[in-house]
């Protein structure tokens, strides 16, 4: 057997092949070797009270088995298996100090005002916003004697309209939960941000459907004319079935202060079990719960591309076989690791092929239409084809009913002008102008839509100034 090289503690060299760490004489060997010969070697190897078995192999193939005794090995090489440093501390960044960043009255204040966007036309949050300094000045002081406590809420039922599911949702209360929950977020948000993945995408700021689509467009580019396959599914009833005692632990290696942790999984045990879909919290714990298997995807796996909105999973990937083998892995790592399952209406399909060549004979072309064509990407809304992004033909069908039933009427209530608003405006973002010229246009005027709502909102905002008016005279 002859050595190629070697590396101990005294700075010479010998390779990687085998790793021997004596804790007692503080003696770490590599040793490497190139073996030209069939052979069988067992030899031990005394060092200080410990012996190691080494057993060597050369056919049928290469193989190198390291048995330890119980006990062997050292707690320092086990807390770096796990991910941490010689003497067992994690290499991940924790932070502390966010108990008394929260409970500062100014940042207190501004948690207000950020909860409060998008709901001043209530009574309600409007008289909050008036007295904010006294409303964070008592919700401080509760946090801080440890009495408050999140109330119990029973779940509602919400019916989606574009495909008729039904979820439990639960409805915090403004004051003070809501309040608390973007405290809580706004120390958060500087923890997760840096250490999301880059396409997880979805009820997060920045990183909505248009984002994602658009990805996807960039992906679908550059792969040309070349085929490449897809994977699509989504996780089983998702933020129900998030164990929260896991999640717990992920947040112990991230955040050191146990105060503000306290506060947290009063939060997160509130509604248990999983994570209450409504609270503002729940999208951003659960991204810090899916973040161990954004990091396998990326790292084991290695597709293509991989994308991740919410629950949803899109892999993009030039080899079936593969993919699937990919989909099967992803299953395990779910159920194993973070108790979660996948659907079972997942699909890998080939995407679609690029558009027939003109001037082909009538035997290209019979060739070319007896192979499999692939489909488009339907997800998020929209169908990425080959060539081109449109709508989701249910989400036109709706569109075009509505814009017929605003005809009929001859008249734009705010509701339905900012319906169709809305409707028309994820258009914009697809190549649909011409279903807009033929089904949309002739029917309802979208300028006429914008007065109607530029209308309403100035006359509840004259009410708000004389309601203001009012009650400053008394």
């Amino acid at each position: 057997m002859p050595i190629v090289g070697g590396n101990c503690d005294n700075g010479s060299k010998c390779g990687r092949y085998l790793n021997v760490n004596n804790v007692a004489g503080n003696a770490r060997w590599n040793i490497g070797a190139s073996l030209f010969l069939p052979l069988s070697l067992q030899r031990n190897i005394a060092a200080g009270d410990l012996k190691y078995s080494v057993n060597v192999n050369l056919f049928p193939q290469p193989m190198l088995k390291i048995n330890l005794p119980r006990g062997a090995a050292s707690k320092r090489t086990t807390a770096h298996r796990r991910g941490g440093d010689k003497k067992g501390k994690s290499l991940l960044k924790s932070y502390n100090g966010l108990f008394d960043a929260m409970l500062d009255r100014e940042e207190a204040a501004a948690s207000i005002v950020e909860a409060a966007r998008y709901k001043t036309d209530r009574p309600s949050v409007r008289n909050i916003l008036e007295h904010k300094e006294d409303v964070a000045e008592r919700i401080c002081q509760k946090i801080e004697r440890g009495t408050w406590f999140p109330p119990h809420h029973e779940k509602h039922k919400l019916q989606e309209g574009s495909h008729k599911k039904e979820r439990e949702i639960v409805k915090p209360r403004f004051d003070d939960e809501q309040i608390v929950h973007h405290m809580l977020v706004r120390q958060l948000r500087p923890i997760l941000v840096p250490r999301l993945y880059r396409y997880a995408y979805g009820s997060l700021p920045g990183r909505g459907t248009h984002a994602a689509v658009q990805v996807m467009t960039r992906w679908r580019d550059g792969y040309g004319n070349k085929r490449f396959y897809v994977f699509e599914g989504d996780v089983k009833q998702f933020y129900d079935s998030i164990d929260t005692d896991r999640l717990k632990r992920k947040a112990e290696r991230r955040i050191r202060d146990r105060r503000y942790k306290t506060v947290l999984y009063r939060v997160i045990d509130g509604a248990a079990p999983g994570l209450p879909k409504g609270f503002y919290p729940s999208p951003w714990l659960a991204n810090l719960y899916m973040e161990e298997f954004d990091n396998f995807v990326v790292q084991v796996l290695k597709p293509d591309h991989y994308l991740r909105y919410m629950d949803n999973l899109f892999l993009f990937h030039g080899n079936k076989r593969e993919l699937h083998r990919m989909v099967r892995q992803i299953s395990a790592f779910l159920f194993e690791r973070l108790h979660l399952r996948l659907k079972e209406d997942w699909q890998v399909y080939r995407f679609e092929k690029k558009k027939k060549p003109e001037g082909m004979t009538a035997e290209e072309e019979r060739r070319w239409r007896r192979r499999a064509k692939g489909r488009a990407v339907n997800a998020l809304g929209f169908v990425i084809h080959r060539d081109r992004v449109t709508v989701r033909k249910s989400i036109l069908k709706r569109t075009r009913a509505k814009a017929n039933h605003m005809h009929r009427k001859k008249r734009y209530t705010r509701h339905d002008a900012a319906s169709m608003v809305s409707r028309v405006g994820a258009f914009r973002h697809a190549d649909a102008y011409g279903y807009y010229l033929a089904y949309i246009k002739p029917k309802v005027s979208i300028r006429k839509c914008k007065r109607r709502i530029a209308a309403a909102e100035k006359k509840k905002q004259k009410g708000k100034s004389e309601h203001d008016r009012l009650e400053n005279r008394t």
